[in-house]
């Protein structure tokens, strides 16, 4: 056990990790059943419909395979998700915190984790002030560990049957000022049908025209652009500008 996370872990009888399904988070549930005990943990997921349907039942799988309790809740919807707001993460995380909170003292739990790590730093992250403004405890951020400590977690337990592809929340991929719940629901049902092919794809919707954009840089072929193509147009019945 690493020596300077069980001193951590010894100022906490009882948890709420916030799991999202990513790597991240699933690496923290690990380390508080780790150190707390899977009976003094509570793994809590937010199922808005601007989360992924299948980083949802991910989450559901990370619980479960570590046999620890698994609640899902709803929170408040914040209106910039439906804009390109800038910081839309942040109004978005601090309702989804605020409801934690709640659960928090309905159940007496000590504290509320979630998987902010050092490397996060090097972006942009406005949901950082929401866990600082509800006091939200970062097991890995706090000792300085980052993805690379993420992945030995997983590698090291039963969560490493599975293949973590971390997303960002659908609505992320908002680009325009007056988005509705259709058109966030077309991103999923698209990038559900093309995620297989192209696990980092990310459909970015601008009102009149979408452009897919990968994670990592990647050589699309014709075959690939048309099968991309074939998808969007099925799932997007206006006459959008697809850029690939």
């Amino acid at each position: 056990m690493n020596n300077k996370l069980k001193e951590y872990f010894k100022n906490f009888k009882t948890a709420i990790v916030a799991l999202s399904g990513g790597a991240d988070s699933s690496a923290v549930l690990k380390l508080a059943t780790d150190y707390l005990g899977k009976e003094n943990v509570l793994a809590a997921t937010c199922v808005n419909f601007n989360m992924f349907v299948y980083e949802i039942n991910f989450a559901y799988k990370v619980a479960d395979l570590l046999n620890v309790a698994w609640k899902p809740f709803y929170a408040k919807l914040a209106n910039e998700l439906f804009t390109d707001d800038r910081d839309k993460c942040f109004y978005c995380k601090k309702n989804i915190l605020g409801e934690l909170v709640k659960i928090k003292k309905e159940f007496g739990i000590d504290v509320i984790f979630d998987g902010s790590n050092i490397d996060d730093l090097a972006d942009y992250r406005p949901g950082m002030k929401a866990i600082e403004m509800f006091n939200i405890k970062s097991p890995l951020l706090e000792n300085e560990l980052g993805k690379e400590y993420v992945s030995e977690v997983i590698k090291d337990s039963v969560l490493n049957t599975l293949s973590f592809h971390t997303q960002s929340c659908i609505a992320t991929r908002v680009k325009t000022k007056n988005a509705t719940v259709e058109d966030i629901r077309k991103i999923e049902l698209a990038e559900d049908m093309l995620r297989d092919k192209f696990p980092d794809i990310r459909v970015r919707y601008f009102g009149d025209s979408l452009k897919v954009e990968f994670k990592r840089d990647r050589i699309v072929d014709e075959v690939d652009r048309r099968f991309i193509f074939e998808i969007l147009e099925k799932n997007f019945d206006e006459k959008v500008k697809i850029i690939i």
